[in-house]
């Protein structure tokens, strides 16, 4: 399997957040990142895991009957 490594831009980008906001989430240790050559890159792992952890479960139509 090729891994895939994404710049900070493109990575925000991707997320449609401002970079800052990028980068504080690196530095926050919500988004892992690798240092390679002094650049942070985003591993297409990290960014799965980083949206599977953030992505709500869909809304359960059913369970809004009794509202």
């Amino acid at each position: 399997m090729t891994r895939q490594f994404y710049r900070p831009d493109e990575v925000a980008e991707i997320l449609k957040v401002n970079k800052r906001t990028l980068y504080r989430m690196m530095e926050n240790g919500d988004l892992g990142f690798i240092n390679v050559g002094g650049q942070r890159r985003i591993t297409d792992k990290e960014l799965d895991d980083f949206i599977e952890r953030n992505t709500g479960d869909p809304l359960d139509i059913k369970s809004c009957d009794n509202l």
